[in-house]
């Protein structure tokens, strides 16, 4: 199966070229930061938050497994 529908950022990464690599990750990592912030900002909101923590988790999961996904492409 291909996951390359389900991650495009991985897409810009190539072999043997770390600065793509890096600039993936650094995508990932900052998209998370993003999300956990508002997160932050809206978690006051009782049934709200408890909804955009659960999305913020899986956001994470999200974001992790496009992180692996991206290493093993580089590796590839």
């Amino acid at each position: 199966m291909d996951y390359n529908k389900f991650f495009p950022v991985n897409n810009t990464i190539q072999k043997n070229q770390a600065a793509t690599l890096v600039i993936a990750i650094a995508i990932y990592i900052v998209a998370s930061a993003v999300v956990g912030f508002v997160v932050g900002i809206l978690a006051w909101i009782p049934f709200i938050g408890s909804v955009l923590g659960l999305v913020s988790f899986l956001f994470g999961i999200y974001c992790l497994v496009g992180i692996i996904l991206g290493i093993l492409k580089y590796v590839k």
